[in-house]
């Protein structure tokens, strides 16, 4: 009996360390997304900004 409830608790221990692994991996995807618009964004705009200097011109 004892040997399990250590297998099961072994397997829990697993399954929280699989969700916990999940949860890191989808924050940092996030994160990475979130840098990858914002760069996005800033290029946007520096070319809006040199365009319409240029239009100005």
């Amino acid at each position: 009996m004892a040997v399990s409830i250590a297998f099961l608790s072994g397997w829990r221990c697993l399954g929280v360390l699989a969700a916990s692994v999940l949860f890191v991996r989808r924050v940092v995807h996030i994160v990475t997304v979130t840098r990858v618009l914002s760069g996005v964004g800033d290029l946007v705009t520096y070319v809006v900004e040199r365009t319409v200097l240029r239009v100005e011109q």
